[in-house]
């Protein structure tokens, strides 16, 4: 099955307390192809994207760089073999880019302003290319009759010209980005479920992930971990059929150590809490043609305020009421 089309998208956004004025497009066009036999599926693509912004006003000024743009070429490619009607191997791989944001390029100070004392902030680089990634994953799901399942995935993911900001002085304090940066995640993911029967059914998962950050020009930046990326994720929960047609799923979630920064010295550690959390989902009216259902977030249930970065707490327990009308 071949797939080709084309996209437009169109954002822009204005500050006030400090003017800023940027507006970015993209436009991409794509191809897909999708090849399925008795045994494998397999898929292959690639994407040809144009992306420009325009900067009208950064920091209350009007920059030096006017506009940029960056093409890239994408492609992603993916195969699944079903090797029995219960037992399945898949891989895919993919390529990625990120643009450079518009502080990055145009800076918060113009060039001429370099060593100039009393002018802090960050020096423009219009010279910056976008980050560069692949993203990879290998593994396989198990799934029997009665409703069990089971599944194991590996990934590695990894950002060539990643852009890092590098210290330009410390007095007048200037910075400017680069591409010289590299990042990468590798781990791997488990996973667990088990439909009991039509009133019962559990889940449990848990994802660990080593990411690096390298940076040659800055040794305090180099090593260090990708920030707000955590060690370990886990869940287990479960999903119950209660009377008047009510549907519960309490759920605990486990999340572990992460930074809030690539800096060796100036990095926090935050992590390691648990959360439990509750959905209660029900029939509110039904009649024919349509039905009301109602949903009930009950979130953090134990009211843990643990740390968060930047000077902020978890607000605790929490409330959310949904109304959804389906006809």
């Amino acid at each position: 099955m071949l797939t080709m089309g084309a996209d437009y998208q169109r954002a822009s956004y204005e500050t006030y307390e400090t003017v800023n004025e940027v507006t970015a497009s993209s436009t991409g066009v794509f191809l897909q192809e999708k090849y399925v036999t008795e045994r494998w599926v397999l898929r292959a693509g690639g994407r040809l994207n144009d992306t420009r912004h325009s900067y009208e006003t950064v920091a209350g000024q009007r920059p030096d760089t006017a506009d940029k743009s960056w093409d890239s070429q994408l492609w992603s490619a993916g195969a699944r073999f079903n090797a029995t009607k219960h037992l399945a191997f898949y891989g895919n791989a993919g390529s990625s880019f990120l643009a450079p944001s518009a502080k990055s390029v145009v800076g918060t100070v113009a060039a001429a302003d370099a060593g100039v004392t009393g002018r802090n902030g960050q020096l423009p680089n219009p010279a910056l290319g976008p980050e560069k990634g692949i993203g990879s994953d290998l593994g396989f799901e198990y799934r029997t009759e009665a409703g069990f399942a089971f599944g194991m995935r590996a990934f590695y993911n990894r950002i060539d010209d990643a852009i890092v900001d590098n210290v330009v002085s410390q007095l007048p304090s200037q910075s400017q980005s680069v591409n010289a940066g590299r990042a990468r995640s590798q781990g791997f993911e488990v996973t667990l479920d088990h439909t009991v029967n039509a009133g019962f059914a559990w889940f449990a998962n848990l994802t660990v992930n080593d990411s690096r950050v390298t940076n040659p020009l800055d040794a305090d930046q180099d090593g260090t971990a990708i920030p707000f990326v955590p060690a370990f994720v886990a869940n287990v929960g479960v999903t119950v059929r209660l009377p008047l047609g009510i549907v519960a799923s309490p759920r605990l979630q486990v999340v572990g150590d992460y930074y809030d920064s690539t800096s060796h010295g100036g990095r926090r550690q935050f992590g390691s809490y648990e959360v439990v959390n509750l959905r209660l989902q029900g029939v509110l009216l039904e009649r024919t043609g349509y039905s009301l259902q109602g949903t009930l977030d009950l979130n953090n249930l134990f009211d843990r305020r643990y740390e968060m970065p930047w000077q902020f707490r978890d607000p605790g327990f929490n409330a959310f009421l949904g109304v959804e009308l389906h006809f």
